[in-house]
């Protein structure tokens, strides 16, 4: 009988960015909601349940955009259409209930739109930038 559990572990926690292997590909998982109703994104949509994939809902987006993880303010966009940008780098810092938020890069590439401003109220799941493979 095979084992249907997913060869994992966490390469990096930077709250609310939880960084996994997951079958030898690297997945990050923005992480929202309380200990009792964890909410993560994960793939681009709204997570919820004991595991990634357990339920699906929410807002889908495509591979190369960055959403916000949660109702908040845009504080600060540190990047322009143009920009090159590494995997894993700060793009839109985020202020949500008194928490400042780091947007990050899911992979390096090249910023093709910003969607937002500094002081652009945002919803969870809205996009923030688009990223185009380099």
């Amino acid at each position: 009988m095979k084992n249907s559990s997913p060869d994992w572990k966490i390469l990096e926690w930077d709250a609310p960015i939880l960084t996994l292997s997951i079958e030898g590909e690297t997945h990050q998982l923005v992480l929202t909601g309380s200990p009792r109703k964890p909410r993560w994104s994960w793939k681009g949509t709204f997570q919820s349940g004991l595991q990634p994939g357990a339920s699906t809902g929410g807002q889908p987006v495509s591979d190369g955009s960055t959403v916000s993880p949660m109702p908040g303010t845009v504080l600060e966009v540190r990047v322009k259409p143009g920009d090159e940008v590494a995997e894993g780098q700060t793009l839109v810092v985020v202020e949500a209930m008194k928490m400042e938020i780091p947007v990050k890069a899911p992979k390096a590439g090249i910023i093709a739109k910003v969607e937002v401003a500094q002081g652009d109220a945002v919803a969870r799941g809205d996009t923030l930038i688009a990223l185009e493979e380099d």
